[in-house]
C-alpha cells in the first residue's frame, strides 16, 4: 500500500491597472483620440465648453480557481508539512 497525500489549493487572484490606454495612431481633424482608464474624471471639449460625462473608472480583474495535486510517498513534494490550512502571501494582503 502507498501513502499519498492529496492538496488542494483554492486560488484567487485579483489586481487592478493604474492606468489603461489606447490611443489611435491616426489622426482626425480634433487629433488623436485616446481611450483612457485611469480613476479620474472623463470630461469633454464640445464647442469650447467643458462637458462632465462620469468617471473613467479603473479596470480591475478577479479570478478564482482550485488546484489539485496528489504527492507520492517520500521527502519530496509539495506537501502541508506544518498543519497550516491557510496560506498568504505577506506582499499582497487581501
Amino acid at each position: 500500500m502507498y501513502n499519498r497525500t492529496v492538496n488542494v489549493w483554492y486560488v484567487d487572484v485579483g489586481g487592478t491597472y493604474e492606468r489603461f490606454a489606447v490611443r489611435t495612431n491616426r489622426e482626425s481633424d480634433s487629433g488623436s483620440v485616446t481611450y483612457l482608464r485611469d480613476g479620474r474624471a472623463a470630461n469633454l471639449t464640445h464647442r469650447g465648453e467643458r462637458v462632465h460625462l462620469g468617471t473613467a473608472e479603473r479596470i480591475s480583474v478577479r479570478t478564482k480557481t482550485a488546484v489539485i495535486v496528489v504527492v507520492p510517498p517520500g521527502p519530496r513534494g509539495v506537501g502541508n508539512t506544518d498543519g497550516k490550512m491557510d496560506r498568504r502571501s505577506p506582499g499582497w494582503p487581501p
